[in-house]
């Protein structure tokens, strides 16, 4: 019976499904990469205000009165229902210029931050087991009769 042989499977089988497992979790719960920003648009005229209280906040009154419209890299734009469609189309071009596309770099470097933590959360014990394995292997093997000896 060849035990390395076995105890590498072993731990390669292994080793693979903790792979598998940490990037199934991570890709579940590493949707929102940097914090979700809100702004409102009171009216078709005044600028765009910063909303410090997020979603959950805003009671019943706030939610009917606005019209809610996402832009990428998590960033929200709350618009009066009074403000038109065309009013509101032509200022979400200029509102996703100045707010959503300077996030982008932000975005960036958070995603390989997180996808490189979890890499190493994937690959390091898996190589600390194997260390331990050959270092274990190395030990036993000094107990074995030499032949002659």
């Amino acid at each position: 019976m060849n035990y390395r042989i076995g105890f590498f499977r072993l731990w390669l089988a292994l080793s693979v499904l903790w792979a598998i497992g940490t990037v199934f979790i991570a890709a579940g719960t590493g949707s929102r990469f940097i914090p979700d920003e809100a702004f409102v648009m009171k009216d078709a005229t005044s600028g765009f205000y910063k909303l410090d209280n997020y979603f959950d906040r805003f009671d019943a009154s706030f939610k009917a009165n606005h019209k809610q419209v996402e832009f990428p890299n998590n960033v929200t734009l709350f618009v009066v229902t009074s403000i038109p469609d065309a009013v509101v189309e032509v200022k979400a071009k200029e509102f996703y210029q100045s707010y959503s596309a300077p996030r982008d770099g932000e975005m960036r470097a958070a995603w390989l931050d997180y996808w490189s933590k979890v890499a190493m959360v994937a690959v390091a014990p898996p190589l600390a087991l194997l260390g331990l394995g050959l270092v274990l292997g190395w030990i036993f093997a000094g107990f074995k009769r030499q032949p002659g000896v």
